[in-house]
């Protein structure tokens, strides 16, 4: 058989939560799952692309081949 207890809170700049669980719960193994809202706007991965000609090349790259 299995309970659930459930509070709300608001998670802290430094993302840390202490909490107090009533005596009514007793010591043992539990789960703490975190439901939290999405934000309207996603965090975009940066592309690549934005290092395009900002990178010199030391050395002709196929020169490797010429040594084979």
């Amino acid at each position: 058989m299995s309970a659930c207890y459930e509070i709300e809170t608001e998670i802290p700049l430094n993302h840390q939560l202490i909490v107090q669980l009533p005596d009514s719960i007793p010591v043992g193994h539990a789960k703490i799952t975190i439901h939290y809202e999405l934000t309207d706007h996603p965090i975009q991965p940066k592309s690549i692309n934005h290092h395009a000609g900002k990178i010199a090349l030391c050395e002709d790259p196929l020169e490797f081949q010429n040594n084979i």
